[in-house]
């Protein structure tokens, strides 16, 4: 089944399946339709570069005993940010959650039942399945689906007539097949090198491939870089599975990336290599990899070599910098708050969403407040949506929605408000602001918003 949540001030959907299991439980698992990475804003769209920029995918799974039935509703629903494959602080391994009954005469649960079922489910234990050795979706057979058919399942989902959610499952399937099983990663690159360039198939084979993330899901994508045999579309999406991997990379991978970069300057290739290269940085701080992308920013602001790269280049460096989420770059990103470029100011400014100290908040505060440049302006409060939803945040987020004059602007601070809806101080603010906001759209947001809080 499907159900929805807010996300930025707009409505996604997460798909659930449901899977019987061998010791008398059921088990859920809930895929979201957001990605790991947002569109381009236009002028880099222009630009024909990509801004990946590092978010959180929304994944859960967890089981339910037969004895106690199943719930209709989760009243507390909290979504655990899992990475595949990482194993940090930052990664939930255990989620709590509360059941509710919905609509009367539907759940199996008495009010009893309800109260009673409050507890912590471990979520680690789901990270291991294979699914080349769990009953078939739907099947009731008990019988293994074989990796031949979830291949054929993926290739009728993607063909021209195949509907969204069928390819956003059988994608799913593939991508855990290839997870767990070493020959199913084997088999699925070799099968990629057989199909003719631009099929589809290629495409979708990848991107299972990238889901592993581990280093011989890594050690696959290289073989395919470096076969000869992909499109500039296909190495895209392997360089794009790179900047969102969510492990470490290795040393074999992060010398692809810089060879990409300084081999093919100014193309989409060469662009995402870097912002991959950043990107690894979360994982390991590298002292090697920051200091390349430290090289490459000198090069680009005219200390070494030609000035010629000029903004263009600095914004993408920015970004790079920005996705390692660490403070490694803070003399670079806050020296561009005051840049003559709009773009350049609004990459710094976005540079800044993951360093919560308060050096790093000052000046993204500071900056916010003297921008002038519609755009880059709502860029610094999209930045801001990552620090601490604390009284700090609230003061600039109700001046914003109160006082701010272009309504785009007021639609960045509205998303920020409406993912923290649950906040009896977001309710207050947001039903003041529905007599009183003067656009349409933003008015639907605030109200949309005010329903979900109600539910």
């Amino acid at each position: 089944w499907t159900d929805e949540y807010f996300e930025k001030g707009e409505r996604k959907k997460i798909q659930y399946s449901v899977k019987e299991e061998a010791d008398a439980s059921i088990s859920i698992e809930g895929k979201s339709d957001y990605d790991s990475k947002s569109d381009p804003a236009p002028s880099q769209a222009a630009l024909g570069q990509l801004n990946l920029r590092i978010m959180n995918s929304m994944d859960q799974a967890f089981r339910w005993s037969y004895k106690s039935g199943y719930p209709t509703l989760q009243r507390k629903r909290v979504y655990s940010l899992l990475e595949p494959g990482k194993e940090s602080a930052n990664l939930e391994t255990e989620q709590k959650f509360e059941l509710t009954a919905g609509n009367a005469g539907t759940s199996p649960f008495s009010e009893a039942d309800l109260k009673a079922y409050v507890h912590v489910i471990d979520l680690s234990a789901f990270k291991n399945r294979d699914p080349l050795k769990m009953s078939g979706a739907g099947s009731g057979s008990g019988q293994a689906q074989s990796l031949d058919s979830i291949l054929g399942d993926a290739r009728q989902a993607y063909s021209p007539k195949g509907k969204e959610d069928a390819r956003d499952r059988a994608l799913m399937t593939l991508s855990e097949a290839v997870r767990t099983n070493s020959q199913a990663l084997g088999r699925i690159r070799d099968d990629v090198l057989s199909l003719q360039a631009g099929d589809r198939m290629r495409s979708v084979m990848i991107g299972a491939i990238g889901a592993r993330g581990d280093a011989e899901g890594q050690a696959a994508l290289e073989s395919l870089y470096r076969s000869g045999s992909l499109n500039d579309e296909e190495k895209q999406k392997v360089l794009t599975h790179y900047a969102i991997n969510g492990e470490p990379l290795t040393q074999t991978t992060k010398s692809l990336l810089k060879e990409v970069y300084v081999s093919a300057p100014g193309t989409d290739l060469s662009n995402t290599a870097m912002l991959a290269v950043g990107s690894s940085i979360r994982h390991d701080g590298d002292p090697d990899s920051v200091g390349f992308v430290k090289r490459a920013y000198r090069q680009a602001d005219g200390f070494f070599g030609s000035s010629a790269d000029g903004p263009d280049q600095r914004e993408l460096l920015l970004n790079a910098m920005g996705n390692s989420r660490s403070n490694v770059f803070d003399s670079e990103v806050k020296s561009e708050l005051g840049s003559s470029s709009a773009e350049v100011r609004a990459a710094a400014m976005d540079a800044l969403r993951f360093p919560r100290d308060n050096e790093s908040r000052t000046a993204l505060e500071a900056a916010i407040s003297k921008e002038q440049d519609l755009r880059s302006r709502a860029i610094g409060f999209q930045a801001l949506g990552y620090q601490p939803f604390d009284e700090r945040t609230k003061g600039l987020l109700s001046q914003c929605v109160n006082g701010e004059l272009w309504a785009n602007v007021r639609l960045e601070c509205y998303r920020i408000l409406v993912t923290h809806v649950s906040d009896p101080w977001t309710q207050s603010l947001l039903s003041s602001r529905l007599g009183s906001e003067t656009e349409s759209q933003l008015k639907e947001l605030i109200q949309q918003a005010l329903d979900t809080a109600k539910e």
